[in-house]
């Protein structure tokens, strides 16, 4: 007796001898496979409850505040600018502008500048590896900062007020000064 190719149902020709046993062998095989996709398709999500869980994650990423403008970005040489071009932001839409940075290990400080004015001292260090957090917010119509840093060997952050540099006009931010190649800078922003 021949079977089938997938499930090995008997194919019986003239010359062979039907028995019971071959026909309970193969509802058995089919009860089985059966069985296996009716289980299969019960754990496969429809497309109502995909498009559903689709629409939550849609929410969620619309609902996160948080957002990764640039970076990181690291310089090859020492003592080079950090550059962040937010040309393209609609800064009406941003309560504020947060940096993560590393300056490595330096002997100076590292500025913060907002369209090419300087706003004030991210960071001062002698001779340490200065990291930090600086947080850019608006104040009046112009800008503040306040900046953060962990240092290996006293190192000091700074903040600052500037209202030349109108918030709704920020284009660009600058970190420049004393630091080693390979400083590091991410710059994110909060939605309003």
């Amino acid at each position: 007796m021949e079977t089938t190719t997938n499930y090995k149902l008997p194919q019986w020709v003239k010359a062979d001898q039907i028995k019971m046993d071959d026909f309970n062998g193969a509802f058995a095989n089919i009860d089985a496979a059966l069985k296996a996709n009716a289980d299969a398709a019960a754990g496969a999500a429809s497309s109502a409850e995909l498009n559903a869980v689709q629409q939550e994650v849609a929410a969620a990423r619309e609902a996160n505040c948080l957002v990764k403008l640039a970076g990181p970005v690291v310089t090859t040489a020492a003592n080079a600018a950090m550059e962040f071009d937010l040309s393209q932001v609609d800064m009406t839409k941003v309560a504020a502008l947060f940096l993560t940075f590393c300056a490595g290990s330096s002997n100076g400080g590292v500025d913060l500048s907002l369209n090419g004015t300087k706003l004030g001292t991210a960071c001062a260090n002698s001779w340490s590896t200065s990291a930090g957090v600086l947080w850019l917010v608006p104040f009046l119509e112009g800008a503040a900062y306040c900046s953060t840093v962990v240092s290996n060997d006293g190192g000091t952050g700074g903040s600052k007020t500037n209202t030349t540099v109108k918030w709704n006009e920020i284009n660009s931010i600058t970190l420049s000064g004393t630091s080693n190649a390979g400083a590091t800078a991410t710059l994110f922003a909060v939605r309003k």
